[in-house]
């Protein structure tokens, strides 16, 4: 792949970061054509810029440089703090971020994340096996440390500020995240079956299913029960939900 190539993949994963943290995008950003990205690119002139309802904002700027000083990293972060008060400021570079960079991410009075551009290329949470992650409010955390008998939310199991998807959201210290995964079901469990016939639940289940045109009708007894079967353990599960304290 091309320079190029990487910073347009890396282009539409930062979008969606921002959908995804809840700030809305001037339709202008979508309006850019691949040959307007490119020139952006190449002037390392490409970034964007979100906003919230409550007045916060978030600017992402692309850095197409193979060395980058701190010192020039920091005049950006300086001159877009005197002109947004309230901003969180991603930098994604070309360039694999040193440690010395990475500690523009400790000082907490800059609110500023780096992401290495080759790391996005995919968004970390379409993976099929990452589960939804979701930050509670004060209420809902209050709520948890009550029903699970908790004195202080450290005794939640921890969730590190350096996980991809804790990154990915910026979910920051101190806060609680919900983590929804799925289990699937077994059709073999949920419905205990001994005769040849179709049991009561699995003639509601198919009835159900047939209604809403899900599955084919069968003749036969066994491609009546293989149907339910595959649709019933390629589409059903629980719902798992674990609480996770972000260290």
């Amino acid at each position: 792949m091309t320079d190029n190539q990487y910073f347009l993949k890396g282009w539409e994963t930062i979008k969606e970061l921002i959908r995804d943290r809840g700030y809305s995008v001037s339709d202008k950003y979508n309006q850019l054509s691949e040959t307007d990205l490119k020139y952006l690119i190449n002037n390392d002139n490409l970034d964007i810029i979100g906003a919230k309802a409550d007045g916060s904002q978030i600017c992402v700027k692309f850095i197409n440089m193979t060395r980058i000083k701190v010192s020039y990293l920091q005049g950006i972060i300086n001159e877009i703090k005197t002109a947004y008060k309230k901003i969180t400021i991603i930098f994604v570079t070309k360039a694999k971020p040193s440690s010395i960079i990475r500690k523009l991410e400790t000082k907490e009075e800059h609110n500023v994340q780096v992401f290495y551009l080759k790391r996005l290329q995919i968004s970390p949470i379409k993976h099929s096996l990452v589960p939804v992650h979701i930050k509670l409010s004060e209420t809902e955390t209050s709520g948890i440390l009550i029903k699970y008998h908790l004195l202080c939310k450290s005794q939640l199991p921890a969730l590190l500020q350096t996980d991809a998807i804790c990154r990915y959201y910026n979910f920051k210290k101190d806060d609680i995240i919900k983590i929804i995964s799925k289990q699937k079901k077994e059709y073999n469990k949920e419905f205990k079956y001994t005769g040849k016939k179709l049991t009561e639940k699995e003639i509601i289940l198919e009835k159900n299913l047939l209604k809403n045109k899900l599955i084919k009708k069968r003749k036969a007894l066994l491609d009546r029960r293989t149907e339910l079967r595959n649709y019933f353990n390629t589409n059903y599960a629980d719902d798992i939900l674990r609480y996770r304290y972000v260290k």
